[in-house]
């Protein structure tokens, strides 16, 4: 009897989890995307442990300092695009056929700006560290039009609710990862090279294997593109400012400790930064969905959807930081080894930080679906003007501990504002932002919804 009280107990517990992954709507969506995030985030501790325990905290540095410059220039010349193609789409403002081609020409002229920075800046800026580590930060720029491509083809994917593919394409570039790997692994030929190259090499094929399927179903149109181009980049440069201080957000201290301090101390911190970064996933998983639904809604609907949503997401990331920060040095000496236990005090940190920055990112959802990038532009903006005297002004005297402690304090007054604009912009009152019990009943109800339609389905099925 005890066994099988157990086993209807543990029935009860898995069959709600099981109908909410399996549902169609928006929150089933999100759940398959947090599941898949789970398997994703196993993935990048696997190889994050391969790399880290093989090269240790300096050759760590050498290879974060390799991949940094593709993929922040990646992320800086997007123009808005991935934004403008979701918000386009959705409002049904052009053809994709012409969206596409124009989104794809865009791209290529984008991304051959970045050669510019890649002969000039990188090698100026990267004067300590040994010439192949410059030469092949430079050779990995050439990736950059294809990476511009990967975020509108995912845009792409986001508004025609193609959210299934979207989690293959997440989860299969670090399975690439981990096979090229553990391949130089067991060859013996790990290094810091080898390592960049096993993170930058399967976005290639699998990228081009995407640009072609989408291509096929939706045959792009690459003549008077005028007209298209026109309505990607006005929705686009709006927020441009978001994408770019998103960027300089997520890089701009990595970029500054590669100037100054050694590569040791910049392998230490990418890994208290990538682990804790992990805590992210939740939250863009939920965006992934939650942006181009919302965009489909009016403006009072969108925000208190959004609302809603941020609430569950707080609660589990929150948890979640609680519980890894308290475990910290068990996690990083039991995943990396004991060379990266100085870690552990910016790794404390950055899991607040992530915390905090997430929770506005999430907000900020709203403000994209109801036509209003240039707002989060502006925050974003001064966020980033604030970020570097306070990177230069606290890594000095504290090291990798005052980047974390300079991202955090950025990361609240960001947060403090959105909300701030929340309530004289959207003119939601600062109430709204407290849990009660109509949030629960509201999840309850999403839940009780879906099973009394799977319950008439069956019932019109007998009948």
């Amino acid at each position: 009897m005890p066994k099988i009280n157990q086993a209807i107990g543990l029935q009860k517990i898995i069959s709600p989890m099981v109908s909410v992954v399996s549902r169609k709507d928006s929150l089933g969506h999100i759940a398959r995307l947090v599941l898949s995030s789970g398997f994703i985030i196993l993935l990048n501790l696997v190889t994050g442990m391969i790399v880290a325990r093989t090269l240790g905290p300096s050759g760590r540095g050498e290879q974060a300092a390799i991949l940094m410059w593709s993929q922040f220039f990646t992320h800086l010349l997007t123009m808005g695009l991935p934004s403008a193609m979701i918000y386009t789409l959705q409002k049904k403002l052009e053809t994709p056929e012409r969206l596409y081609g124009a989104s794809i020409l865009l791209c290529i002229g984008l991304g051959a700006l970045g050669v510019i920075p890649a002969l000039f800046f990188v090698p100026l800026w990267m004067g300590d560290y040994s010439k192949p580590v410059i030469w092949f930060a430079q050779i990995l720029m050439v990736t950059i039009p294809l990476g511009l491509l990967t975020f509108v083809n995912n845009a792409i994917l986001q508004a025609n609710n193609e959210f299934g593919l979207v989690n293959f394409m997440r989860y299969a570039m670090p399975a690439g990862t981990l096979l090229f790997l553990l391949l130089f692994l067991a060859t013996d030929t790990l290094n810091p090279y080898t390592s960049a190259f096993s993170y930058a090499f399967p976005t290639i094929p699998i990228q081009i294997w995407l640009l072609m399927r989408l291509a096929k179903k939706i045959k792009p149109v690459f003549s008077k593109i005028r007209e298209p181009a026109k309505k990607l980049t006005s929705y686009g440069f709006r927020s441009y400012g978001i994408d770019i201080a998103g960027t300089l957000s997520l890089h701009l201290d990595q970029i500054i400790v590669v100037g100054m301090l050694s590569p040791a101390n910049l392998g230490l911190y990418v890994i208290a930064l990538s682990l804790s970064r992990m805590l992210s996933m939740i939250q863009s998983s939920i965006n992934l969905v939650l942006f181009p639904k919302a965009s489909a809604l009016n403006g009072k609907d969108a925000v208190q959807l959004t609302i809603r949503i941020w609430k569950c997401s707080l609660i589990t990331t929150g948890l979640l930081a609680a519980f890894l920060a308290v475990a910290a040095p068990i996690v990083l000496h039991l995943l990396y080894g004991p060379a990266y236990m100085p870690a552990v005090p910016v790794f404390r940190i950055l899991l607040l930080q992530v915390m905090v920055t997430s929770s506005a990112w999430g907000l900020s959802q709203a403000f994209m679906a109801t036509g209003r990038p240039g707002t989060l532009t502006l925050i974003q903006a001064s966020m980033v003007v604030l970020n570097v005297p306070l990177l230069l002004l606290l890594i000095p005297p504290f090291g990798i501990a005052g980047a974390g402690l300079a991202l955090l304090l950025t990361s609240i007054i960001r947060f403090i504002a959105i909300l701030v604009l929340y309530n004289r912009l959207l003119h939601v009152p600062f109430s709204h932002f407290i849990y009660t019990r109509a949030d629960i009943r509201w999840f309850t109800n999403q839940l009780k919804n879906r099973a009394n339609r799977e319950a008439k389905s069956k019932e019109g099925e007998t009948g």
